[in-house]
C-alpha cells in the first residue's frame, strides 16, 4: 500500500514480523503504473515514496491484510495530524503479476508532510494494541469503536461530510448507545468534550463556543443546506485534532 504524504528519516520500520514500511523507489512506482496504468496521477506519483508492506502466508483471505493496513493507518492518524493519505491496495502475486485490491477516494493535491520520528514509534506501537481491542468482536466500548470508525472516514469524506461524521464520532463518545433527550445533543457534547481535553477554564470555554458553531453548521448540511464557506477545511482539521485528543485520551 503506498502511503502519500508520508516522511521518514529511516527507510525502513518493523512493525510486526510481517508488516513493515519501507521506502520505495520511483521506479518501483512508475513499474506499478505501467501494470495499473489508470491508478496514479501525476502529483500522486510524486507523493508516494513509502509504503506499507505484508507478506501474506498462503490461505489467508485478502481482507486480513486490508484489516491490518486500515488499523495502521488509523493508528497513525490518531498519533498526530497530518495528510495522511492511501490510493490503492497492490497484491504482487507469485509469479510478479500485480492486481490492485482496493481502492480509495480521490485525494487532493497537498503541500505538506506526514512525518514520522524515532520519538514517535513507541506510542504508535502503544495505539496499534489499543486498537486491536477495541475492533475485537467482543470489544467492551462499542462507542469508542464506532467513534474511531467515523474519525478514520472524515479523512476520506468531502469537507462538509467529514464536518458530520466527526460530530457522529463525538455522539458516540458522549452518548454511548443512548438516546440523548431532545435539546440535549449540542450542550451534551460541547460540555463533555471540553471537560475532557480542555487543560484550563479558557481552553475549555473556546472549545465550548467551537463546538456550539459547528453543531449549527452540522445541522444546517444535514437538513440539505449547501455549504460554501472556506473555512471548511480548517474546522475540519480543528475538529479532528479534538476527535483525536478525546480518542486518545480514551483509549488510555
Amino acid at each position: 500500500m503506498p502511503l502519500l504524504y508520508f516522511k521518514s528519516r529511516s527507510s525502513l520500520l518493523q512493525i510486526a514480523s510481517n508488516l513493515k514500511i519501507r521506502k520505495i523507489s520511483q521506479s518501483e512506482l512508475i513499474s506499478l503504473e505501467q501494470d495499473l496504468p489508470t491508478i496514479f496521477n501525476e502529483f500522486e506519483m510524486q507523493a508516494a515514496s513509502y509504503a506499507l508492506e505484508r507478506v501474506a502466508t498462503s490461505g489467508e483471505l485478502l481482507f486480513e491484510t486490508y484489516d491490518m493496513f486500515q488499523k495502521v493507518i488509523t493508528a497513525f492518524r490518531l498519533l498526530k495530524a497530518g495528510p495522511l493519505y492511501t490510493k490503492v491496495i497492490f497484491m504482487v502475486r507469485p509469479d510478479s503479476t500485480v492486481k490492485a485490491t482496493w481502492k480509495f477516494k480521490g485525494i487532493p493535491p497537498h503541500p505538506d508532510y506526514y512525518i514520522l520520528n524515532k520519538r514517535d514509534l513507541k506510542q504508535l506501537f502503544t495505539l496499534l494494541g489499543s486498537l486491536k481491542h477495541i475492533y475485537a468482536p467482543k470489544a467492551g466500548n462499542k462507542s469508542l469503536t464506532v467513534a474511531t470508525k467515523f474519525f478514520e472516514k472524515s479523512y476520506e469524506d468531502d469537507w462538509e461530510t467529514a464536518i458530520v461524521s466527526c460530530w457522529t464520532a463525538f455522539e458516540a463518545l458522549c452518548f454511548g448507545g443512548e438516546k440523548p433527550r431532545e435539546g440535549a445533543i449540542g450542550p451534551t457534547v460541547k460540555i463533555a468534550v471540553s471537560m475532557l481535553i480542555g487543560q484550563s477554564r479558557k481552553e475549555r470555554e473556546q472549545i465550548k463556543s467551537f463546538l456550539a458553531r459547528v453543531y449549527k453548521a452540522r445541522n444546517y448540511i444535514v437538513h440539505g443546506n449547501e455549504r460554501t464557506s472556506r473555512e471548511d477545511i480548517h474546522v475540519v482539521k480543528r475538529l479532528q485534532d479534538y476527535l483525536r485528543t478525546s480518542i486518545v485520551k480514551l483509549l488510555d
